[in-house]
Order: structure tokens, then sequence, then C-alpha cells
């Protein structure tokens, strides 16, 4: 059953949420000649990370769809001071001359329009919609493609899909799957020579941070030492792994205790299906499976339904009980689960 996306979207039932636009008629649209538009995506992805108040967690940028998984961050949009909201604004909409020159709002204008309590409300408030969020990512694409093909006409089939993502893991499950992309279609063997993904960008950043040209080697080191990950992902724009606000000065990320290294590992480990991975955990640690109470098997039996069930379902959970309760929350006798049984 289709259902309302303000029914979906819900900040008071999670703020995560996976993404998924196509392309119409599955056309490979987004891998054609004129220019790079994957690259295009992902630069405008970063620009719009820094804007928004919705953060980026992962995103695989495929020939005909893309996949994001999105965060969104009602605390911080909500203190952000009516200027704040002004200027982002302006940012986001830049003022254009006669010429169609962008022009600088002076200080004036800011002031004038932060005193104007509707317009900044009305404003902060799609500084943190996924809507918008969308809108300002397709529409730049769209004209691009257009100009470069010759053609007029929609790209995207579509509004985009969006199903929430209710606990921790099932998050880490999404997270895998988008990332795991472009290894599933068979367009590369490893997810790091995988163009165009949030984990590229996560290898990228780490091996230029620790100065090592090994990711075996880098795993392993951060799995022996999870300290060393304290600053690998401060520099760059895709939410961190690790949620590290308990320490000063680090910035707030997805997972309290799960690090960069567990991560790497984990999206290893997924993608081999059966093979064992490269790199261990030490002997005196629990396995990320045991702390989040599931199985090897199960984690490698679900990213199989996620890459084989019809796309339907409002919510992602590993909880059934957790389902239940977002239902009773919104009257309804029960939710269907977007990646079936979750349960270990």
């Amino acid at each position: 059953m289709t259902l309302p996306r303000a029914w979906i979207v819900d900040l008071e039932t999670t703020p995560w949420y996976h993404c998924i636009s196509s392309c119409v008629r599955q056309e490979m649209l987004l891998n054609r000649n004129g220019f790079d538009r994957k690259a295009f995506i992902e630069e405008r992805l970063e620009f719009l990370s820094r804007v928004f108040a919705i953060s980026i967690g992962s995103h695989a940028i495929m020939e005909n769809h893309i996949h994001l998984v999105l965060y969104i961050d009602k605390e911080t949009a909500v203190a952000w001071d009516e200027e704040e909201v002004v200027r982002r604004w302006f940012i986001l909409h830049p003022i254009k001359n006669k010429k169609q020159e962008v022009v600088e709002p002076d200080e004036k204008m800011i002031k004038k329009l932060a005193a104007d309590s509707e317009f900044v409300e009305k404003q902060r408030k799609k500084l943190m919609d996924l809507g918008h969020f969308h809108k300002c990512l397709k529409e730049p694409l769209s004209r691009a493609i257009n100009s470069a093909d010759g053609t007029r006409g929609t790209i995207f089939a579509e509004r985009f899909k969006s199903k929430g993502i209710l606990d921790l893991p099932a998050l880490l499950q999404v997270l895998a799957y988008v990332d795991l992309n472009p290894v599933a279609a068979g367009i590369v063997q490893l997810p790091e020579e995988s163009l165009y993904t949030s984990f590229r960008l996560r290898v990228k950043t780490l091996l230029i941070q620790m100065k090592l040209g090994d990711l075996e080697k880098a795993m392993t080191t951060l799995l022996i030492d999870p300290q060393l990950t304290a600053g690998v992902e401060t520099e760059g724009w895709l939410m961190p792994i690790e949620d590290r606000r308990l320490y000063k000065d680090f910035q707030g990320g997805m997972i309290e205790g799960f690090t960069l290294g567990h991560y790497l590992m984990l999206v290893d480990m997924l993608g081999r299906r059966k093979r064992s991975g490269k790199a261990s955990i030490p002997n005196n640690a629990k396995s990320i499976f045991e702390r989040l109470k599931l199985s090897i098997d199960s984690w490698i039996t679900q990213q199989e339904k996620l890459g084989t069930r019809r796309p339907y379902g409002h919510y992602y959970s590993t909880d059934s009980c957790h389902l239940s309760d977002v239902a009773k929350l919104k009257g309804r006798k029960h939710l269907v689960n977007a990646g079936g049984s979750l349960s270990a």
C-alpha cells in the first residue's frame, strides 16, 4: 500500500531515511558522454550537505539510479539563529541580476528578512526537508543533462522513494547495502574500486589521513587500536561512522563505539558472502555481531533479501516489536518491513 511521504517521514519516529531516485524508463542517463554526470552529482551532494540540516550517511550513484541514506538533523536546524537561516537560504538560492550573475545579498537585506519570522521558519523547514533536498539535487542535474544531450523533459521517472530506518542494526544493513550496490551489479569486484560511492570516499580519506597505501593493513591497524580513527573522518563531508561526541572537539557520527574500521570489515565481509574476511577484530573484543545480538549468517541472509525483494514496505527494522510500536503510534494494525524479517 502506497503511503503519503509526510506520513513516512516523521522525525518523531526516525531521523534516518533510505532514498532512491530512478531515471525515466530506467535509461542509463547518468553514464553517458558529454560530462561526468556522476561527479556532478557527488559534488552537488557535498554542497547540499554543507547547507542543509541533512547529513549524508552513504550514497551510491549508479548508471540509472541514485541511492542515498540521509539523516535529518532537526536539532541543528532549530539551533540556527534567524540570520543563519537567511544566509543559508541565499547560498542555496542566490540572488541574480539581469545578466544572471550571482549578487551577494547585503547586510541590510539579510537583517530585514531575518526579522520576518514567517519567512525564516518557512525556509528553516525547507532546509531540513527531504523533498527540497532532492529538488535542489535534481533540478541542476536535469538542466545539465538536457543541455549536454540537446533534449528537453524529465530525467527522473518519479519522485524519490523513501523508507524510514528504525534502529542501528537496520541502519548498518542499509549503509552496507548501498555501498555494495556496484559490487552486486557486477560493475566492480571490490567495493573500494567503485567510483562515486561513500565507501570509496571513506577509504580514500582513510588512506590519505593515515598515510597507508594498503587497505588490509589500514583495516587491521584500526581494529587493533580504534583510537586511531579519532581524526580520520573529521575532514570529509560524509557523516562519520563513529559517533564521538562524548570526546571533546569531535563531531557527531552515526554509532557510538562502532569505528570506521569495524564498518570497513563489515562491508568487506558482506561483500564476500561465504569467503572469509582479510581482517579480524582482536581476540579480546566481542564481535560487532555479538554486540548487536545478530549472527553473521543473519547479516548475509538479510543482505540477500535487500538485494532481491521488491521495493515494498514502509520502514527498515531488525526488531518486529519496534515496528509494532511505530504502527501503534501511527494508529495502524501493522506496517510492512521493507527488508523482510530482519530479526536475528
